[in-house]
């Protein structure tokens, strides 16, 4: 599928940073309006048994202002069940946000042990309101496929956008805007600010007169991708300022 040797030896570095022994959190859905009831799953890495406290415990906090921000909720999880997920695995926690979370975005923190090794990673989730914008995914993200997604947004047709992925979302970009949930890492890199042609399909451009656009992520068959984690959010630039959409959170699978 690919041919020059520059972009394998992206790809490659793209995927050692990926194989790194981190599990990947999601929260599905991962924008939804107040009170809706998500899903928050931890996958673990392909390579590694990961650790979690379950069942209540697969996050212990929600913050505001991105990862390590100002704890507004807790998941009121004090005697966690040490539980082991092996590689590829998956366990999932039903979860509803309090009532008081109003409309915007949140980042769980979410612990977990490799090796006798402790770490935390941060997922976001959205409190949404009518008139946001949504980014979808028209199915999952899987090896040697194109993982496509969907721009909506009506109120804001004709604007220009940008989008950018990562591999993880703990650490965020602060903007004038809003903290922006994808990470620096070096997928992000081959993304934006020029998108790596081939890999990353409209993700630069206008939203059409109904306020969508199409998207799209060419997922290689390198084997160190599977089971790791990919985060795709999107800025809209309306002439009235920068909007974000929800940051859309898979985890790539073997087809």
């Amino acid at each position: 599928m690919f041919c020059t040797m520059r972009l394998l030896a992206l790809l490659l570095t793209a995927a050692g940073f990926a194989s790194a022994q981190q599990p990947t959190f999601t929260v599905t859905p991962d924008t939804a309006g107040p009170g809706m009831a998500r899903v928050v799953r931890v996958t673990a890495p392909n390579g590694a048994t990961v650790i979690v406290g379950f069942p209540m415990c697969l996050f212990t906090s929600v913050h505001v202002g991105g990862p390590g921000g100002a704890a507004v909720a807790s998941n009121n999880c004090p005697t966690p069940t040490p539980t082991s997920v092996s590689p590829c695995g998956i366990i999932d926690a039903p979860w509803s946000p309090p009532a008081a979370l109003g409309p915007r975005t949140y980042w769980l923190r979410c612990d977990w042990t490799i090796g006798g090794t402790p770490g935390t990673s941060w997922v976001d989730f959205r409190i949404e309101q009518p008139g946001d914008p949504v980014l979808t995914q028209l199915n999952q993200p899987e090896l040697d496929s194109t993982w496509p997604l969907a721009v909506s947004a009506p109120a804001l047709a004709g604007a220009a956008y940008v989008a950018a992925a990562s591999f993880t979302t703990d650490v965020g970009i602060p903007s004038s805007f809003g903290v922006i949930s994808v990470d620096p890492d070096p997928l992000f890199w081959l993304s934006f600010p020029a998108p790596f042609p081939g890999l990353f399909l409209g993700f630069q451009g206008a939203l059409d007169g109904n306020g969508a656009a199409s998207l799209g992520v060419v997922i290689p068959c390198i084997p160190a991708l599977e089971c790791n984690g990919i985060h795709v959010q999107v800025v809209i630039v309306p002439v009235s300022g920068p909007v974000l959409t929800n940051c859309l959170d898979g985890v790539m699978l073997a087809t």
